[in-house]
C-alpha cells in the first residue's frame, strides 16, 4: 500500500591502530573501533539502529627485574528501534513506541611475571564497570506518553597469583589463587546485589621418562 516502502540498511565500520616501540624495549599500542548500522524496516516511522566505539590501550616493559603488561578499554553502545502499527488499508502509519538502549563499559587490567631461579612468578589483576539503561517513551495519538527508564550498574573485579617451582628437570610444582568479586546494583530500585569467590590450586608433574 501506500504506506509500504523498500527495507534497508547502510552500513558504517572503521578501525585503526599506532604503537611505539622504545629503545629501553618499553612498547605501547593503541586501537580504536568504530560501527554503525541503520535499517529500515518497510515503513518511515520503522527503523532500528545501532552505533559501537571501542578503545583500548596497551603499555608493557620491564619493571622490578620482570615484566610488566597493563591495558584500559573501554566502549560505548546504543540500539534504538521504533514500534508502529499501519491501518487495514495500508495507507497510514503511527508510531507507538520509541525505545533506546544505551551502554558503556571500562576497564583496566595488568599482569607481572618474573623468574627467580628455579621458580616463576606470575601476578595480575582486572577490573572492569558496565552502566546500561533502557529508555521506552510510548505515544498515543501520535503524542508522547511520559518515558518510562530503567537500568543498572555492574562492577567487576579480579585477582590473581601463581608460582611455578621446578626443583628438578623432571618435577615441575605449581601453587596458586583466584579470587573474584561481582557487584550489580539498579539505578531505579535498592536492589542491591554483591557475591565473590576465592579459588586455591596446587598442582604437581613429574616426568618419569625421557621423551
Amino acid at each position: 500500500g501506500p504506506v509500504d516502502s523498500l527495507l534497508g540498511s547502510t552500513h558504517l565500520s572503521g578501525y585503526g591502530s599506532t604503537g611505539y616501540q622504545a629503545a629501553n624495549g618499553w612498547r605501547f599500542d593503541v586501537v580504536a573501533n568504530v560501527f554503525d548500522e541503520d535499517r529500515t524496516n518497510g515503513t518511515p516511522q520503522s527503523i532500528n539502529s545501532t552505533q559501537w566505539r571501542q578503545g583500548s590501550g596497551e603499555v608493557a616493559g620491564a619493571v622490578g627485574g620482570g615484566l610488566l603488561s597493563a591495558r584500559g578499554f573501554g566502549g560505548t553502545q546504543d540500539y534504538r528501534q521504533t514500534f508502529t502499527t499501519v491501518n487495514a488499508t495500508r495507507t497510514a502509519e503511527t508510531l507507538i513506541r520509541d525505545q533506546s538502549v544505551p551502554s558503556m563499559s571500562a576497564g583496566l587490567g595488568g599482569q607481572w611475571f618474573r623468574a627467580w631461579g628455579a621458580h616463576s612468578l606470575l601476578v595480575g589483576t582486572e577490573g572492569r564497570y558496565i552502566d546500561g539503561t533502557s529508555v521506552d517513551t510510548p505515544y498515543a495519538q501520535g503524542q508522547p506518553l511520559p518515558t518510562v527508564e530503567v537500568g543498572g550498574t555492574q562492577r567487576l573485579g579480579s585477582a590473581f597469583v601463581q608460582d611455578t617451582w621446578r626443583p628438578s628437570d623432571r618435577l615441575t610444582i605449581a601453587l596458586g589463587a583466584h579470587g573474584d568479586v561481582w557487584h550489580s546494583e539498579s539505578g531505579q530500585t535498592g536492589f542491591s546485589k554483591s557475591s565473590g569467590s576465592f579459588n586455591p590450586r596446587a598442582s604437581a608433574s613429574n616426568r618419569i621418562g625421557e621423551s
